[in-house]
Formats: C-alpha cells, structure tokens, sequence
C-alpha cells in the first residue's frame, strides 16, 4: 500500500514510480526456488494453445529472481522443464545460441509437436487461442 508521500513522489519522479511498481511484483528468491522445481511445459499447456514464448518468459523470470543469471543454467533450467516428449525433439542447450534464438528454436519444435499431436487424434482444446 502506498502512503501520500509515495502517491505525491510518483507523480513528480517517473524512476521512483518504477522503483515502487517494480518492488512490488518483483518474485523473491525464496518464491522463485519452491517454483522452479515444479515448473513444467506438458503436452496438455501445448495442446489448450498455452504460448510456449510467454511459458519462457515467466520461467526466465523465475530463474532471474532466483538470481541464476547465466544464459546456459537458464536455457539448461527451460529444457529440463519441457515435457519429455518435447524435450526429445529440442536441442539440448550450448553456447553457440543465445537465449533468443533458443527460445525461438523451442517454439518451432513445440509447432511440430502440436501438429504432430493433432494429426494422431489428440483433442485440442477450442476455447484456447492458437499460440505465436
């Protein structure tokens, strides 16, 4: 909650505003370690249409908050959280790519797997925009 002061110093001081914004949403370190073992991409996300990109994002967010800063341990920590399935058909990280280009490596796979998951009968599930 913030006190007057506060509301009167965001109107004049944009970085104190963001400075407040920012410590209120930011995850703490102890949040993000009882989140990173759990987290999953499964094949059920990928088949409601779940954005495998916004799924990084978060997960990239939760591995900064946990204070794992180097790209290799976070794309290291993504590929462990796909589902085994996915995971088969991803390449395993290296530091010859950068975390854009891996993501981006992860989402073109992650169309492959859905269309090979609708081919074979799997429900998708219609109230759930398409992913991208």
């Amino acid at each position: 909650m913030l006190s007057q002061d506060d509301r009167d110093t965001i109107f004049r001081d944009n970085d104190y505003a963001l400075g407040k914004l920012f410590d209120e949403f930011r995850m703490t370190p102890g949040a993000a370690w009882q989140k990173l073992p759990t987290a999953e991409y499964t094949e059920e996300d990928c088949l409601k249409g779940m954005s495998i990109h916004n799924w990084t994002m978060e997960l990239l967010r939760t591995c900064r908050a946990f204070r794992m800063n180097d790209e290799i341990q976070q794309m290291e920590q993504i590929y462990r959280s796909l589902d085994s399935d996915l995971r088969c058909i991803v390449s395993a990280p290296n530091d010859l790519i950068g975390i854009d280009e891996y993501i981006k490596h992860i989402a073109d796979r992650n169309e492959e797997w859905r269309a090979n998951m609708v081919k074979k009968g799997k429900k998708t599930y219609p109230h759930q925009l398409h992913f991208h």
